[in-house]
């Protein structure tokens, strides 16, 4: 029914209006539940860049275990490793298993005993920045994701405002969460830290978030089923 509506102009500016305009559309209240959004079933929306989808998509938030973990909130991991832009200071970027990035931070798998960890790394020297337990994560996988619609839409815009038309959904169940410490380690699965301390020294993070692209989903999920809206 959303999708017959043709394009629908977005409710908000910015990235996360693909997603807060269709659960607009289906009367979803904006929430921050952990919990499915719509009768047991999660929706995510994104832009569909092109026919071949390559941009990542996010899995959950979940911050660290702050009792395992050097650092102990959102602002010391900012004022260890964040830059400034303007007025405001940030820590924007990808964390991955494989190489440190930019900031000189990766994650590693502790397997034997069960947990992630983001370290810092400077020529020979690595130090523990936070760290997550792997259950915790495995939990935060499958009550989040036991059934998703992973949605796509074309965007364009029009005299500065910006409209979606829903093309597509990608249906997945039950995921095998067995396998995410190895796609971490493996670099499939990323983290996103979206820090930033504003200008009244508030600090807001809208992370950290786990992310898989799109191509890699069979190695998360039984057969996802494809579905055409238009």
């Amino acid at each position: 029914e959303v999708a017959s509506r043709g394009w629908i102009q977005s409710i908000t500016k910015g990235d996360t209006g693909v997603g807060a305009t269709l659960e607009s559309c289906l009367g979803i209240q904006i929430n921050s539940n952990q919990t499915p959004d719509y009768n047991g079933i999660e929706i995510k929306a994104k832009r569909l860049r092109s026919l071949k989808v390559t941009t990542r998509n996010t899995l959950f938030a979940q911050v660290p275990d702050w009792s395992i973990s050097r650092l102990k909130r959102s602002a010391d991991i900012l004022d260890s490793y964040g830059y400034f832009r303007g007025n405001e200071k940030k820590l924007y970027c990808t964390v991955k298993s494989s190489v440190p990035n930019t900031q000189g931070l990766m994650l590693v798998v502790d397997e034997p005993k069960d947990l992630l960890h983001e370290v810092h790394q400077a020529g020979n020297q690595t130090q523990n920045v936070v760290s997550w337990k792997f259950e915790v994560l495995r939990n935060r996988l499958l009550t989040k994701h036991n059934e998703t619609f992973w949605v796509g839409a074309n965007s364009e815009s029009r005299e500065g405002k910006e409209f979606f038309q829903y093309k597509r959904v990608l249906h997945t169940r039950q995921p095998f969460a067995s396998n995410f410490h190895t796609l971490c380690h493996e670099g499939i699965v990323t983290l996103d830290h979206l820090i930033k301390r504003s200008i009244n020294g508030k600090v807001v993070e809208k992370g950290p978030l786990f992310k898989i692209s799109e191509t890699n989903f069979g190695l998360l999920f039984p057969p996802p089923h494809l579905y055409a809206l238009v």
